[in-house]
C-alpha cells in the first residue's frame, strides 16, 4: 500500500493550495482519476474520516455526496483519496458573472443537494459546515451533478438528540 500511496502523489497533474491542506489531481489504475487532499498529520481530523465511513455504507451511499476512497496517515502528513470532481465549486460558479445559470438549475442543483443532506442526515451525521464553498460540481456526459464535500466538521448526533437539539442560527428559525 506504501507504494500506491507515492504513485498518488508522484504523478500530480496540478495542485490547488487551500490554507492547511493542498488537494492533488491524481492518477491510479485502480481507482482512474482521484483527488489526493494533503495535510499536517495534526490538522487531520478523524471526523472526515468517520464520516466518510458511515456514508460509504451502501445504505447511505448518494451520488450527490462526495465518497472518500482511502485515507493514510505518515510520519507528517496525512492523505485522504476521494472521487473527483471535474468542475469547480457551486461557490465560484454563483461568483463567475460569465455564467448566467438558469432558475431550472438552481432548482435542479437544490433538489440535489437536498437530496444529499437527507442521505447524510439519515446516516446521524450533522455537516456543520455546509456552505457554497463545499460543494463541488461534476460534469458527466453533459450533465451536472453536486457533490457535498469536506466532512472535517461533521458529527454523529443520534436519533433521540435530533429530536431534542435546537440548531441553527436563532435569526433564520422563525
Amino acid at each position: 500500500m506504501e507504494g500506491a500511496m507515492h504513485i498518488f502523489l508522484s504523478i500530480n497533474i496540478f495542485c490547488i493550495f487551500f490554507s492547511a491542506q493542498r488537494v492533488y489531481l491524481s492518477y491510479n489504475n485502480e481507482l482512474g482519476i482521484i483527488a489526493a487532499k494533503v495535510m499536517r498529520l495534526e490538522k487531520f481530523d478523524e471526523r472526515e474520516w468517520d464520516a466518510a465511513g458511515k456514508l460509504n455504507q451502501p445504505q447511505y451511499q448518494c451520488p450527490f455526496i462526495m465518497k472518500y476512497l482511502r485515507a493514510r496517515a505518515f510520519q507528517t502528513d496525512a492523505v485522504i483519496l476521494m472521487e473527483y470532481a471535474n468542475a469547480k465549486s457551486l461557490d465560484s460558479i454563483v461568483k463567475d458573472k460569465t455564467k448566467n445559470l438558469s432558475s431550472g438549475t438552481y432548482r435542479a442543483l437544490s433538489k440535489q443537494i437536498l437530496e444529499g443532506m437527507r442521505f447524510v442526515h439519515a446516516a446521524g451525521l450533522i455537516h456543520r459546515d455546509i456552505k457554497a464553498e463545499n460543494i463541488m460540481m461534476h460534469s458527466s456526459n453533459g450533465s451536472i451533478k453536486v457533490k457535498i464535500a469536506d466532512f472535517g466538521l461533521a458529527k454523529v448526533i443520534s436519533e433521540a438528540q435530533m429530536a431534542v437539539t435546537a440548531l441553527g442560527t436563532p435569526f433564520n428559525m422563525v
